[in-house]
């Protein structure tokens, strides 16, 4: 069997550059450079969609969310990946 343990490490060690990368966009607030920005920040946060059922939320809560899942999948991934060439099992697929 062929040993692609270069790939697999190197994928995860990408995954979780991604996720920590990824992960900034959380602590940075992008300021708006002019009026037109300002604006478009503003209905981001504040104009409030119809989602059906009852529910009604800003797009900026859509981002964040579909955010937050793309930066837990790719750490999820990342540390899978590492704990699976950890195991006996997969030593082979994963062997230097």
């Amino acid at each position: 069997m062929k040993s692609y343990a270069f790939w697999l490490k190197a994928a995860a060690v990408t995954m979780l550059a991604t996720a920590a990368i990824h992960t900034m966009s959380f602590f940075v607030e992008p300021a708006p450079t002019n009026d037109t920005e300002r604006q478009i920040f503003g209905l981001v946060q504040e104009y409030r969609f119809d989602w059906g059922g009852g529910i009604h939320r800003p797009l900026g809560d859509l981002m964040t969310g579909l955010s937050m899942c793309f930066t837990l999948l790719y750490l999820l991934g990342g540390v899978l990946i590492f704990i699976f060439c950890g195991r006996k099992s997969m030593r082979s697929l994963c062997a230097d």
